[in-house]
């Protein structure tokens, strides 16, 4: 939707309409787009998946479809820097060792990291560079196979 906020230019005493951009279903919208893939691709294969009363149960499989498809959807570098700081959990890499790694350019570095990190989205915390559970785990679990032994995430 357009919010319209008034400002007068106080020289030439004009008014003038400013137009911001709010989009805030998106995440929603997303979230419920992967839900309903979840659904509807455990429903397509129910008579190969494990039924909980009645229903099929949403499986392993049908979770890392869904988890490539949400870390598909974002930029390369995105998913790049994302995957990066999930197998690299723990370790506080400054930019140019995650530039020399991943070959992202700094200040993309810098702009991705604070997005992942803001407190809206709330994936990264670059204070103890570590990406935060659920992200982590699903990540690790369904993007990774599995993670590093000494890097188990908590249940």
């Amino acid at each position: 939707c357009w919010g319209r906020e008034q400002w007068r230019d106080e020289e030439t005493g004009k008014v003038s309409e400013v137009l911001r951009v709010y989009h805030v279903e998106s995440p929603i919208r997303a979230r419920s787009q992967l839900t309903l893939f979840v659904r509807a691709n455990t429903v397509l294969r129910r008579d190969s998946v494990e039924k909980t009363v009645g229903l099929p149960t949403v499986d392993a499989h049908a979770m890392k479809l869904a988890a490539k498809l949400a870390i598909s959807s974002t930029s390369n570098d995105m998913m790049e820097l994302v995957l990066f700081l999930a197998k690299n959990q723990g370790r506080h890499m400054t930019v140019r060792e995650i530039e020399k790694a991943t070959g992202i350019s700094r200040s993309q570095i810098d702009r991705l990291i604070k997005v992942l990190s803001h407190p809206k989205v709330g994936v990264y915390d670059p204070d103890a560079g570590e990406v935060l559970d659920p992200y982590y785990r699903i990540i690790c679990k369904y993007l990774l196979d599995g993670c590093r032994e000494d890097e188990e995430p908590q249940a």
